[in-house]
């Protein structure tokens, strides 16, 4: 909908407004869409001079059918609440001002708390503090400042600027190395932590071997990018943290204030005068000598804040974390199969259920005396012919407990190899055996990489003999 301008109290100067959609060009100078603006002045009844909020200042001339200028009641107040926020903070700046230079606020005239009022209280207070802070220092220096800032002067002059370069040189391709992949690094340190070798086997070992897989595949890009950086990552590390300590001493080193004049001193003030001043001297030529070393502080800083929580991954250390990764590795790619043929012939094993001889020979006796019964003379064709069936269930029996009992112990045999597992040493009643994987070449690796079971496993249930 497109209003027309109304000349009025609402389009006063300051008045808040808003913009209608609707767009207009005049000889080529106003090319206006929509927003809010505040009315800077009033030209007449169809055209203002609106300050937007994103910065233009513009005429707009607004006519039925163009685009409308309306005057918002809500903007209004928006605005006038926003003007008293504003002031009620500049006004708690200048107390806050006032209490930091010791000027009480019940010590200024109401209607006067401005900064341009306050002028003249500021810098009186000022003054005062610097001259109290400068009576202070004077009094409090030492010689022994001198000899401090004359040790900064040699560990500075003893500085290799040379080597710095190349260190933080170092530390820049370091950062983006570690930075990168130092949670794969701490991933597979935890995981060689939590599932040490000799307890794979009570593990789930092919979840363990998928996990380890994943682990190792994230670490190896970092392992392979810090091994071909060739410079002692430790010894950067320990310069640049030299360097940022000789920084911070630097830092805390300042000017002690002097009085502007010193003829009213006594002898032995004007002594400590010239000895403050020699001491500003040595501090001035300090700075002067550490500029060079300073304006590397960025780069430095830069590089300690990006080492922040991360330990040092020196590539000694790290070889050894990828070699025991691969021995664990290869001790899962061997046990994770194994484990679970085990589990497989477990299952079956629990289906199966254990035959003593005692078991059978009852089955047999039972069918002998059947047979026995069956041999009766006296009996009846249909006595007869129920013992010949009886006889044929019992025998049937026998032959169930039997098979039964082979196909035990064959599952037993078959579990044989699998012992070093905890859970089936357990179900065949037997201590574990140690484990002992081969290696790659074919020989063995006791405890490492492996389970090869050595020589015959006694301690059978009673049943695998018939």
């Amino acid at each position: 909908m497109h209003v027309p301008v109304l000349a009025g109290p609402s389009l006063r100067i300051g008045a808040r407004v808003r913009i209608g959609p609707g767009y207009r060009q005049d000889r080529n100078r106003i090319v206006i869409g929509a927003g809010e603006g505040i009315v800077l002045n009033q030209h007449s009844r169809t055209q203002v001079t609106v300050k937007f909020d994103h910065g233009m200042c513009c005429i707009v001339q607004a006519m039925p059918g163009d685009f409308g200028l309306v005057y918002d009641p809500a903007a209004r107040l928006e605005a006038e609440r926003e003007k008293a926020e504003r002031e009620e903070r500049e006004r708690r700046a200048t107390v806050s001002l006032l209490h930091a230079i010791g000027v009480p606020e019940g010590d200024i005239p109401p209607g006067t708390l401005s900064l341009s009022t306050l002028l003249p209280q500021i810098l009186a207070a000022m003054a005062a503090s610097t001259t109290a802070t400068s009576g202070t220092a004077f009094d409090a220096y030492t010689p022994g400042d001198s000899t401090a800032i004359d040790s900064l002067m040699e560990r500075v002059k003893g500085l290799d600027m040379s080597a710095l370069h190349t260190h933080i040189k170092r530390v820049k391709q370091y950062l983006p190395v570690v930075k990168g992949h130092y949670e794969a690094l701490f991933a597979l340190e935890q995981f060689l932590t939590q599932y040490p070798t000799d307890k794979l086997v009570s593990e789930d070992c092919p979840s363990l071997l998928q996990s380890l897989k994943e682990l190792h595949s994230a670490y190896t890009p970092f392992h392979s990018a810090l091994s071909r950086l060739d410079f002692d990552t430790a010894e950067s590390l320990a310069f640049l943290q030299s360097v940022s300590d000789l920084l911070d001493s630097i830092n805390t080193t300042s000017l002690i204030p002097l009085p502007k004049d010193h003829a009213s001193l006594s002898l032995g003030d004007k002594y400590k005068y010239f000895q403050v001043k020699s001491r500003n001297a040595a501090v001035e030529a300090l700075y002067m000598a550490a500029g060079p070393v300073i304006t590397c502080q960025p780069d430095i800083e830069a590089c300690m804040a990006g080492l922040k929580g991360i330990d040092i991954a020196i590539p000694d250390v790290c070889a050894m974390i990828d070699t025991k990764a691969k021995g664990v590795l290869q001790m899962l790619e061997y046990l994770a199969p194994r484990q679970t043929e085990s589990r497989a012939l477990l299952s079956a094993l629990k289906s199966v259920p254990p035959v003593t001889p005692q078991d059978i020979e009852c089955a047999e006796y039972s069918a002998f005396m059947c047979e026995c019964k069956g041999k009766n003379p006296r009996l009846g064709e249909g006595e007869r012919g129920a013992l010949e069936s009886e006889l044929i269930v019992e025998r049937q029996k026998v032959h169930v407990l039997k098979q039964t009992q082979v196909e035990h112990k064959r599952l037993r045999e078959q579990l044989h190899p699998y012992l070093c597992f905890p859970e089936v040493a357990s179900a065949l009643g037997v201590s574990s055996v140690p484990v002992s994987v081969p290696d790659v070449s074919g020989s063995q690796c006791n405890g490492v990489v492996g389970m090869m079971v050595k020589g015959p496993v006694s301690g059978g249930e009673e049943g695998d003999a018939e």
